[in-house]
C-alpha cells in the first residue's frame, strides 16, 4: 500500500471550472510552480484576484523582482500587487499582450487574463535561466531537468511539484488479471524478420507486438532476479513489469530512496490503471532526476502500462543496468547479453541487407569489421548523411584505428548511453563486443526495425515524434548546461578584475551558442504542445512546426557551423595556459561525463537528426494525411540547412586533418592547404628511398619518411572523442606541386624492368616538365587507386 499523502486536487479543481476560460493548462502550471499557494479548489480568477500568487510566481522564476508583496484585504493594496506583477513581467523581458488591473480585480475579462498568463508561461519556459516545471506537460509527464539536476544535485522542489502533478484522476479502466495474460494465438502477424526477433507474438492490452529473442529477455530476467533476490524469476517478463513495482524496487535498490512511494498490490489482487501509471511515472522521474538518465533512454508511461512499445522498455532496462554498474556505490550484478549463433547470423543478415546498395558484404566478422569501413557505411546508411572524412583504403593499422575512432565518436556524440565496444575491439576483430555494438546501433538507429513492432500508423507517427521530442530535450539540456556551467560564469567574471577569459576569447569559443539555445528552447515548447496529453485525441501535426517555427534555423546554424572548428585550438591553448579556465572545465566536464569539445560539436550533429526524424514521419504518413504536405515542405527546408552544415562540416574536418598531419610532421615545408585526398606508403625508384609515406592534397603531393617505422604501423592511443589519435610521426622529404605535373601514367614497362633487376612492385609514373618520378606500390589495387586519385586531382586542379 502507498504511504500516506495529502489529498490531491481533482482534475476539476485543477482546471478551475473545468473548461472554457478557466481551462486547466495555466492552473496546472501554477500548481506545479507554486504547490503551496495553488492547491485549493477555488476558480482561477478567485485565486489570482489579490495578486499575491502572481507576485509569488514572478519572484519564484526571478527571485527578488518584486521586493514587496501586499497581503491585505483592501482592494487598492491588491490592485497594487497586480500592477507590480504587470510591471515585473515586462522587466523580465516579456513583450506580449497583458491584461489590465480591472480585468482581474473586478473581474471583467477572464479570457484575456487566461490568454495573457498562457503567453507569459510559454515565454518563461523558453528562457535559459528558467529551471522550473514546464508549461503543457510532456507525454512522459517528466519535469524539466536542467544541467544542474545531475546525480548528487537533485532539485527537490521539482520532484515535489512533479509528484503533485501526477496525482490526478485517471479515465483509464482498471486492468483485470485476465487482460494481463498473454495469448500467443491472437494478433496479426507483423512482417519483420530482423535481428533478435522471434516468430513468437503476444497480445498486450490490444496491441500486437513481437518479442525479443530469448537471450536478451533471459539476461534482463536474470538481472532482476539477482538484483532483487527473487526466489523465482518472473516467467512472463513484460507482464510482470507492467505495474511498475519491480522497476521501482530495482531503482530503489540501485539508488536507495529514489522512488519515494510505490503502490503495491494486495495479495491476490492487481493494481488499478492509475496506480500502475503513477508507479511508472515516479520511476521515470527518478531515473531522470536521480540517475541523470537522458530522456532518449527512457520510455513513456503508455509504453509500459499499455504495452505500446515493449522494445523501448527493454532497451531502457539495458541502459539502466549499464548506468548502474558505473555508480561507485553499486554492488549489484551486471547485465550481460550472450548472443546465440543464430542471433549473430541474423545480425550479419541485417548488416548485409542494409549495405546491399554499397556492394558491401560481411562474411567473416573478425576480419571484415576491423578496418572500420563497414561500420561507417552502416552508420551513413542509417542516418542518411556522411559520418566523417575517413580513410577509404585503410591498408595500415593506423588507418583502421582512425576509421574505428570516427565511427565510435559519431555514436558517442549522438547517443548518451555508454558504448559496448572500443576501438581496440574493432581493430582487433573481437567479435563479441562487435556484435553487441551492432545490436546497439540497430536498437538506437534502425527506425524500421523499431516501427515494425508498433501496429498502427498513428502510433508509429507518435513514437517517432516522441523520439524527436526526447532528442530535442536532451539537446536543450546539454546546451543549457554549457550556458549555465561555463558561458554564464565566464561572462560574469568579465565584469570583475578576476576575469578568466577575454570577451574576444569567449566569443571565439562559443560564437552564437546562446542564440541557438534560445531558439531550440522555444522549438521544444512547440513540439511539447503538439504532443501534450490534451492533444492526444487529435491527429498529430508536426510539419508546420518545422516550416513556420524554424525560419531561424538556417540563419543561426549558418553563423555557427563555419566558425565552430576554429574554437578547438583556442580551447586547447586555454586549457594549457589558463589555470582558472582549466579548473573550470575540469569541474564541469566531470559532471557532464564528456569534454567541452564534443559538446561544442553537438549543433553540427543535431541538425542531421531533424532530417532523419522527418523522413521517418513521412514513412508513417499516408499521402492523404493532413500532415503529409507540411512534412514534405519541412523536409526540403531542413535539407537546405543540412547541405550547409555538411559543407561546413567537411571543410572543418579537412582543416582538422591538415592540422593533424602538420603536427605529426617535422621538417621545413610549406604550410598545408587545400583538400586532403589520400595517404599511404610508396617507394621512390632509383632514389634509394624505401617506403616513403605520401600525402596527396588538392594542390600537392608530399613525401615523408617515418622517423620510427614501427611506430608508424602501430597504435598507442586510446579512444578520445575530442581529437584524432597522434600515434605516428614523419619527417618531411619533398613536395611535388600539381601545377607542375603533366601526366600520371600506369607504367607497366617500368615494372618489367624492375623484375629483370630483381625488384618487385607496381609502378606509377608522375611526369613533369623537368623530371619523371617513378613510384612503387605493393599491390595492383593500390596502384589503381593512386593512379585514379592523382589523375582526378590533377585534372580538377587544372580546371
Amino acid at each position: 500500500m502507498p504511504h500516506a499523502a495529502a489529498p490531491r486536487p481533482t482534475p476539476e479543481a485543477l482546471a478551475g471550472s473545468g473548461s472554457g476560460p478557466e481551462g486547466g493548462d495555466v492552473r496546472r502550471w501554477l500548481l506545479a510552480l507554486l504547490p503551496a499557494s495553488c492547491s485549493g479548489t477555488s476558480p482561477l480568477c478567485t485565486l489570482l484576484k489579490d495578486g499575491t500568487v502572481l507576485c509569488e510566481m514572478i519572484n519564484t522564476v526571478k527571485p527578488g523582482t518584486i521586493p514587496k508583496v501586499n497581503k491585505s484585504v483592501f482592494v487598492f493594496k491588491q490592485a497594487e500587487n497586480i500592477e507590480n506583477f504587470l510591471k515585473a513581467s515586462k522587466e523580465i523581458g516579456f513583450t506580449g499582450q497583458l491584461f489590465k488591473v480591472n480585468d482581474l480585480s473586478e473581474p471583467k475579462n477572464v479570457e484575456v487574463v487566461r490568454a495573457a498568463l498562457e503567453s507569459l508561461a510559454i515565454f518563461i519556459c523558453a528562457q535559459p535561466w528558467y529551471h522550473g516545471p514546464r508549461y503543457s506537460a510532456p507525454p512522459l509527464h517528466l519535469p524539466r531537468v536542467s544541467g544542474r539536476n545531475r546525480p548528487g544535485s537533485v532539485c527537490v522542489k521539482d520532484s515535489q511539484n512533479f509528484e503533485r502533478k501526477l496525482k490526478r484522476k485517471s479515465v483509464h479502466p482498471v486492468w483485470t488479471t485476465a487482460e494481463m495474460k498473454t495469448d500467443v494465438s491472437e494478433g496479426v502477424k507483423l512482417q519483420n524478420t530482423s535481428l533478435l526477433m522471434s516468430p513468437r507474438r503476444t497480445t498486450i492490452a490490444g496491441c500486437t507486438v513481437q518479442k525479443l529473442d530469448s537471450e536478451v529477455e533471459d539476461s534482463i530476467r536474470a538481472w532482476f532476479c539477482q538484483l532483487l533476490n527473487m526466489a523465482e524469476p518472473p516467467q512472463t517478463l513484460f507482464a510482470s513489469l507492467r505495474d511498475g513495482v519491480i522497476l521501482c524496487q530495482a531503482l530503489n535498490t540501485i539508488w536507495p530512496g529514489a522512488v519515494p512511494k510505490i503502490h503495491l498490490p494486495a495479495p491476490g489482487a492487481v493494481l488499478t490503471a492509475p496506480q500502475m501509471e503513477e508507479n511508472a511515472s515516479l520511476y521515470l522521474a527518478a531515473c531522470v532526476q536521480k540517475l541523470g538518465m537522458p530522456h532518449s533512454s527512457v520510455f513513456s508511461v503508455d509504453d509500459l502500462c499499455k504495452g505500446k512499445n515493449q522494445i523501448q522498455v527493454f532497451i531502457h532496462i539495458q541502459a539502466l543496468a549499464k548506468l548502474a554498474s558505473q555508480l561507485p556505490s553499486y554492488v549489484g550484478p551486471e547485465m550481460t547479453v550472450e548472443l546465440s549463433q543464430e542471433a549473430e547470423k541474423q545480425l550479419l543478415k541485417w548488416v548485409n541487407d542494409t549495405l546491399h546498395t554499397r556492394n558491401i558484404s560481411v562474411v567473416d566478422p573478425a576480419k571484415d569489421f576491423c578496418n572500420g569501413l563497414v561500420l561507417i557505411g552502416l552508420l551513413e546508411e542509417l542516418c542518411g548523411n556522411t559520418v566523417a572524412l575517413h580513410e577509404k583504403t585503410p591498408t595500415l593499422l593506423w588507418h583502421r584505428a582512425q576509421n574505428a575512432i570516427l565511427a565510435l565518436r559519431f555514436l558517442s556524440d549522438n547517443f548518451v548511453t555508454p558504448l559496448p565496444c572500443s576501438m581496440e575491439d574493432i581493430v582487433g576483430g573481437h567479435t563479441q563486443p562487435i556484435f553487441k555494438l551492432l545490436l546497439y546501433i540497430k536498437q538506437h538507429m534502425d527506425t524500421k526495425y523499431i516501427l515494425a513492432t508498433i501496429p498502427s500508423s498513428e502510433r508509429r507517427r507518435r513514437f517517432v515524434a516522441e523520439r524527436l521530442l526526447n532528442a530535442e530535450r536532451a539537446y536543450v539540456k546539454r546546451l543549457t548546461a554549457v550556458f549555465e556551467d561555463v558561458i554564464a560564469p565566464l561572462r560574469q567574471a568579465l565584469h570583475t578584475q578576476a576575469h578568466i577569459v577575454s570577451g574576444e576569447e569567449l566569443s571565439a569559443v562559443f560564437a552564437n551558442l546562446d542564440a541557438i539555445l534560445l531558439h531550440h528552447a522555444t522549438l521544444l515548447l512547440h513540439i511539447e504542445e503538439r504532443l501534450a496529453p490534451a492533444a492526444a485525441q487529435q491527429p498529430l501535426l508536426l510539419g508546420d512546426v518545422f516550416t513556420t517555427k524554424m525560419g531561424w534555423l538556417k540563419a543561426v546554424y549558418s553563423e555557427y557551423v563555419p566558425t565552430f572548428e576554429n574554437c578547438f585550438p583556442l580551447v586547447q591553448s586555454l586549457r594549457v595556459q589558463n589555470l582558472a579556465f582549466q579548473a573550470l572545465l575540469q569541474k564541469v566536464e566531470d559532471s557532464w561525463g564528456r569534454d567541452l569539445d564534443s559538446v561544442l560539436a553537438l549543433p553540427v550533429h543535431h541538425v542531421f537528426g531533424y532530417a532523419r526524424y522527418i523522413s521517418d514521419l513521412l514513412v508513417c504518413t499516408s499521402a492523404e494525411h493532413a500532415d503529409y504536405q507540411p512534412l514534405q515542405a519541412a523536409k526540403q527546408n531542413v535539407q537546405q540547412v543540412v547541405d550547409i552544415v555538411t559543407d561546413c562540416k567537411q571543410l572543418a574536418e579537412n582543416n582538422r586533418k591538415l592540422q593533424f598531419i602538420e603536427d605529426s610532421m617535422s621538417g621545413d615545408f610549406t604550410p598545408l592547404t587545400g583538400v586532403y585526398i589520400r595517404e599511404g606508403f610508396m617507394d621512390i625508384a632509383d632514389a634509394g628511398v624505401q617506403s616513403s609515406y605520401f600525402f596527396l592534397f588538392s594542390d600537392r603531393l608530399v613525401s615523408s619518411s617515418a622517423q620510427n617505422k614501427t611506430h608508424a604501423l602501430q597504435v598507442f592511443t586510446i579512444f578520445h572523442p575530442a581529437q584524432y589519435p597522434t600515434g605516428k610521426e614523419f619527417e618531411f622529404q619533398a613536395q611535388f606541386w600539381l601545377e607542375d605535373i603533366e601526366e600520371v601514367a600506369d607504367n607497366a614497362f617500368e615494372e618489367e624492368d624492375l623484375k629483370e633487376a630483381g625488384a618487385s612492385g607496381y609502378a606509377i609514373e608522375v611526369v613533369t616538365s623537368e623530371y619523371s618520378l617513378i613510384l612503387l606500390v605493393k599491390t595492383e589495387h593500390e596502384k589503381k587507386e593512386w593512379v585514379r586519385a592523382l589523375q582526378e586531382t590533377t585534372q580538377v586542379y587544372r580546371s
